[in-house]
This record gives C-alpha cells, structure tokens and sequence, in this order.
C-alpha cells in the first residue's frame, strides 16, 4: 500500500512536468544593499510570495552593486522606454517592469499569474498541435496500408504477376518489369491524390458545402463498415460471389485484356508502364473507397502545403510496401498457389481491417466536423 501511494505522488508531481513542462515566471528582482526599502521588500514580501504562488515563479536577486546588473536593468528600462528613478525594479519575463516597493507589492502577484496562465495556456496549445500532427501521421500511415493490402489492388497485382511468370524468362528481367509496374502505380496513385485532394480541399474551404461534403462521407464510411464486416463474413462461407465491395466485372475483364495485350507484346517496359497507370486508373475505383475519405480528412485537418504534401507521399509509400512485400516472395519464388492462397486469406483479413478503418475514419471526421 505505501509502495502504491508512493507511485501515486510520483505521478501526481511529474505527469504534469512531462505533459505540459515546468512552466514557471521569472521574476528578476533589482534591488540595493543599502536600502532599507529594499531590504523589507526582500525579506517580507519575497517570501509570503512564494508561500503563496509555490512553484509558479522564480526569484533571482540582482544587487545593483554589480556593473552587469546595473547595465542590465538600464537596457531593460530602454527597451520600454521608462525614464523612472526607483529603488528597486522588478522585471517579470523580461517584459513587464515594476518599478517601486508600492508597484511591486501591488501589482507583482497578478503579473505572475497572468504569465503563468498565459505559457500554460501557449503550452497546452503546443502540446495540442504536436498530439494532433502525430495522429494525423499515424492515420495516413494505417490508412495507406489498409489500401495496400485492399483486396482490389492485392489480387490485381497477384493477377500481373501471374502473366508475368508466364510470359517471362531469367529474374532480372522479372525484377526489370516489376519495378517498372509498381514505379508506375505509384506515381499514378499520387497524382490522382493530388488532384483529389486539390478538389477535396476547396470543398471543405466553403462552411456550407464542406459540412454536405463531411456528412454525406460520414454516412459512406458507416455503410462501407458494414458492408466490410458482412463481406469478410461471407467470404468466409461462401466466397468470392458474396464479397460485396469489390471491383465491377466488366473492370477485372478490362485488367485482364490490357495485361493479355502487354504479355503478347514481350513485356516491353515502356508499354508495363502504360499498363499500371491504366491499372491503378481502373482499380481506382475499388481503391478509392480508403483513398478519397482520407484525402478528405487531410482536407479538413492537414497544415500547409509542405505537411499534406508529406502525408500524400507517406500514404502511397505505405500503400505499395504490402505489394513490395508480395513482389519479393514472387521474385524468389513464384509459386502461384501459395500467392493465390495468401490472396484469399487476405480477403477476410482487409476486410476486417477496412470496417474498422472505415468507422474510425468515419468518427475523425465527425469530430473535426462538429466538435472542432
């Protein structure tokens, strides 16, 4: 029990020195030996004082005796412009000057607790900013693994490695054509984000219109949840068919024609270029489902250019890590069956993962919306 209490008081005395740090007021006491003024402000006033504000500030006595300090009182009066003669000064901050035993034991009490409040207050701010830039950072990046391993964009990539295995010969020229491929996804998903982002972003700059915007979203995430969770269910008992949110037929047929034609032609690299970017153009439209509702978040929360210029490249640096991932254990060894088997236990699992993303999504943007 004493160890537990003694825990307690720990905590109690440093959560608050690391949550907000140990803001405290200094207060620069000018003051002479020789004057007895001086000396019953010194003994007297200090002290009941610091009583009474506890840690809130700290004292540092300045004899005026010394040159150092004398010259420094006297460009802390210049910097304000005081022309006053007084005993004693006393400069809270290296701001606000009081200058005067009458000043001083009037004024001095709530000086310091005007400063106080206002670095708790700057502090609280600072460690607010900080705390939402890291959440936003661990969102985007959640966020474009969840797009990355999105079973869309899996068995896609699981389906050009198969006509790659197939229509290829020797391992550098593999790694040729798939480096080309997914440097092709890429650049192609980031430009889609950038111009999404861009439309996204004058959207929610309109009160009005981003409010119709973050609602209509909101609602879309809730339905996209459960339509998750009821195809990682269905995928389970029944399959493919009963897998709800997936890419349109006629967009897979597409995929698999523009891959047929690329494998004819020899895998020439200018044309497997060609071939990601129509792919993630196509493949978009499933992908979009995490891509578009975390442009938006961005949209509403994201910093100056520099920051949401980051959080793009982070997002789609994620995204394509599970499909590097994929791409090695093709590289070493193609086997088609362990691919295909991954790409159906990925199902369930995306899926799973998406719901809760969705509603998480779905939560942020409600906050930012209607508790901001």
């Amino acid at each position: 029990m004493k160890r537990f209490c003694l825990i307690v008081t720990i905590i109690t005395f440093i959560l608050p020195i690391l949550l907000f740090g140990n803001e405290v007021v200094t207060v620069e006491y000018f003051f002479s030996k020789d004057c007895p003024e001086c000396q019953k402000v010194t003994k007297l006033y200090f002290p009941a004082l610091q009583e009474e504000k506890g840690d809130k500030f700290k004292l540092i006595m300045l004899e005026l005796g010394n040159p150092e300090n004398f010259q420094k009182l006297l460009f802390y009066l210049d910097t304000v412009g005081d022309k006053s003669n007084e005993k004693m000064y006393a400069v809270v901050n290296q701001k606000t000057i009081l200058g005067g035993a009458a000043a001083i034991e009037e004024k001095l009490s709530t000086v310091i607790d005007a400063e106080y409040s206002s670095q708790m207050k700057e502090t609280q701010t600072n460690t607010s900013h900080k705390t939402a830039d890291r959440f936003t950072l661990a969102t985007v990046l959640v966020a474009g693994f969840i797009d990355g391993i999105n079973p869309c964009v899996f068995a896609t990539f699981i389906l050009f490695i198969s006509f790659l295995a197939t229509g290829t010969s020797g391992r550098k020229q593999v790694l040729q054509i798939g480096v080309t491929y997914l440097t092709g996804c890429f650049l192609t998903y980031f430009i889609l984000g950038l111009g999404l982002y861009q439309a996204l972003n004058i959207a929610v700059s309109f009160p009005l219109l981003r409010g119709i915007v973050n609602g209509i979203t909101i609602v879309v995430l809730l339905i996209f949840a459960v339509i998750s969770f009821g195809d990682a269910i269905r995928y389970k008992l029944v399959g493919v068919p009963g897998v709800v949110l997936q890419l349109p037929q006629k967009f897979k047929d597409y995929i698999r024609k523009i891959m047929r034609n690329s494998q004819q032609r020899a895998f020439v690299l200018s044309g497997v270029f060609v071939v990601s970017v129509l792919v993630t153009i196509v493949e978009s439209a499933c992908s979009g489902q995490v891509y578009v509702p975390t442009l938006l978040y961005l949209a509403n929360n994201s910093g100056g250019i520099n920051q949401w210029w980051g959080y793009l490249l982070l997002y789609n640096l994620m995204f394509l890590i599970p499909l590097l991932l994929i791409f090695a254990i093709a590289l070493y060894s193609i086997k088609m069956q362990l691919l295909t088997r991954m790409s159906k236990i990925n199902v369930v699992v995306s899926k799973t993962f998406m719901g809760l993303f969705f509603l998480f999504l779905a939560a942020l943007i409600g906050y930012f919306e209607f508790y901001r």
